[in-house]
């Protein structure tokens, strides 16, 4: 299919987001015709795939719309950007929720670890559509060129990510090993990619980055300790 292997906008094609929402299609239907107790970390689990799916088909829309570029779509533009950012950042929010669900993590921490990944959600998303209203963020030009002079996505996304490895590094010990190298090499390999996708000035994979540290949540969506 042609589509698939055509550049565009960003060193774009859609095999990512594809890729991206046909993995959170297997898995939801795997675990939703499993036996498995539908407790809060399934809901939370639900939540991340949907969230990740719909992020997908958004990406596609947005891209699809930069590339066939008309003036008078110019405001859907950015409204599809800024719903594509919120669904990733809500599933990053989401993995926090899950990780204080899964290790079964007093109220008290667990609202603060919701409060503050709630911070750095709102605190991005407002930073970047105040940069873009002003005009130093993303920016479409009449003729059709984008320019995004400052990246408010990606230094929310390292302060996140940072975030919820120092989390996972607290709670560590109330998960079985196994399911913490999970975590941790499943969210090694979406950094890597992200990075790589800048280094090479590419986006076609980001939806996609967010699949792998999902994948463990698909394995243990129950309440696992080691106590």
């Amino acid at each position: 299919m042609p589509f698939l292997t055509q550049f565009g906008f960003d060193n774009y094609t859609f095999t990512g987001d594809i890729a991206a929402f046909a993995l959170c299609t297997i898995m939801a239907i795997l675990i939703n015709t499993s036996y498995v107790p539908r407790t809060r970390s399934f809901r939370i689990f639900q939540s991340v795939t949907a969230n990740i799916a719909l992020a997908a088909v958004v990406n596609i829309a947005y891209h699809v719309l930069v590339n066939e570029f008309l003036m008078q779509m110019v405001v859907l533009v950015y409204i599809l950007r800024v719903v594509y950012q919120v669904l990733l950042f809500d599933t990053l929010f989401l993995f926090a929720l899950y990780i204080t669900e899964v290790t079964e993590m007093e109220r008290k921490r667990a609202r603060f670890v919701a409060i503050f990944a709630s911070v750095i959600f709102f605190l991005t998303i407002a930073l970047d559509i105040a940069c873009t209203i002003s005009g130093c963020g993303f920016r479409i030009t009449e003729n059709g060129i984008t320019t995004d002079r400052a990246n408010i996505y990606i230094l929310g996304y390292l302060i996140f990510v940072i975030f919820l490895v120092i989390l996972m590094m607290r709670v560590h010990h109330l998960l079985y090993r196994r399911v913490m190298f999970g975590f941790y090499g499943t969210m090694i390999i979406a950094i890597a990619l992200r990075l790589g996708q800048m280094a090479f000035k590419m986006s076609s994979f980001t939806t996609v980055s967010f699949v792998f540290p999902a994948s463990p949540c698909c394995i243990s969506c129950t309440p696992i300790r080691t106590t």
